[in-house]
C-alpha cells in the first residue's frame, strides 16, 4: 500500500494528502485499469453535476457497515430520481474483489453514480456506476492530542439527505480553509449549526451530547455515535444547535 504523503499547508499546519486512487477499479459491469476507465464528455455527471455517491472504509478487505452505507447510497439516488442499477451482494463482492486486485485490505472506498450519457443535456439513457479504490484517509496525530481549527460558512446543501456530488462551496472554500489552518469547514444557516463539509459535528456540555438533526445529512458514523452514547446510557440529544453554542461547549 502506498502511504500517505505528509505536507504542510501555508501557515504550517501539517496535514495528510491520501495516496492516489489505485490501479483498478470498476465501471459500468467491468473491472477495468483506471488508466483506461472513463465517462463520456455527455455523462450528465459532468453537464449537469447529476450523481451521488457514498464513501466508506474496509478492515481486513471487509467494508465497514456496508449495508447501512449501501441502503443510504441507494436513498441518496433515489432522493434526486436515479436508480442504483447494482444489487447489494453484487457490490459488496465486487469491493472484495477490487481489494484483491488493487492488492490492499485496509482502504477506503468510493461509490459513484451519475445520470450517465445523455443527446439534450436532460434525458438520461442509462447510469454510470463505478467504484474506486483509494488509500485511507488520515488527520495527524495532533489533531486528536491538542484538537483543531474549523472554520464557518453560510450554506445549506441543496439535498441534505442525499450524498450528492456537488461539493463545489467545499472546494471553493479549500484555499480560504487551509490558509487559516483550518481542517474542516462547518456549514452554518440562520445561526444554526448544520453539518461540515466531510463529517458530522457534535457538541459536548455538562455530560450531555449534542447533534444537529435537521438539515444534515444522517451519517452512518453518526449513527454508530448515537447507537455507543445510548448503549453506555450517556445523555444525548438530537436538537437545533445555536452557532452561539459553539464557544461555550465543553
Amino acid at each position: 500500500m502506498v502511504e500517505h504523503v505528509l505536507a504542510k499547508d501555508e501557515t504550517g499546519v501539517r496535514f495528510s494528502l491520501p495516496a492516489p486512487v489505485k490501479p483498478y477499479c470498476y465501471l459500468n459491469g467491468k473491472i477495468v485499469p483506471l488508466a483506461k476507465a472513463g465517462l463520456s464528455l455527455s455523462d450528465l455527471g459532468i453537464l449537469r453535476g447529476y450523481g451521488v455517491f457514498d464513501f466508506l472504509r474496509t478492515y481486513n478487505g471487509k467494508p465497514f457497515y456496508f449495508h447501512e452505507h449501501f441502503a443510504r447510497f441507494r436513498h441518496s439516488a433515489e432522493i434526486i430520481g436515479l436508480k442504483v442499477p447494482v444489487g447489494e451482494a453484487v457490490v459488496r463482492d465486487l469491493i472484495t474483489k477490487l481489494c484483491k486486485k488493487n492488492r490492499v485490505s485496509d482502504a477506503s472506498i468510493r461509490m459513484v453514480l451519475t445520470g450517465g450519457e445523455t443527446r439534450d443535456g436532460f434525458s438520461m439513457i442509462r447510469p454510470s456506476f463505478f467504484i474506486l479504490i483509494e488509500d485511507l484517509y488520515q488527520f495527524p496525530a495532533s489533531v486528536f492530542a491538542k484538537g483543531a481549527k474549523i472554520i464557518t460558512h453560510e450554506y445549506e446543501r441543496s439535498f441534505p439527505r442525499a450524498k450528492t456530488t456537488n461539493y463545489s462551496t467545499a472546494l471553493m472554500l479549500k484555499t480560504k480553509k487551509e490558509r487559516a489552518g483550518a481542517v474542516e469547514i462547518l456549514y452554518t444557516k440562520n445561526k444554526l449549526v448544520l453539518e461540515a463539509s466531510t463529517s458530522n459535528i457534535f457538541l459536548v456540555k455538562n455530560g450531555r451530547i449534542s447533534t444537529p438533526e435537521d438539515g444534515v445529512l444522517h451519517d452512518i458514523t453518526r449513527g454508530i455515535v448515537l447507537a455507543l452514547v445510548q448503549k453506555l446510557d450517556i445523555p444525548h440529544t438530537c436538537r437545533a444547535v445555536r452557532v452561539s453554542e459553539l464557544s461555550t461547549a465543553d
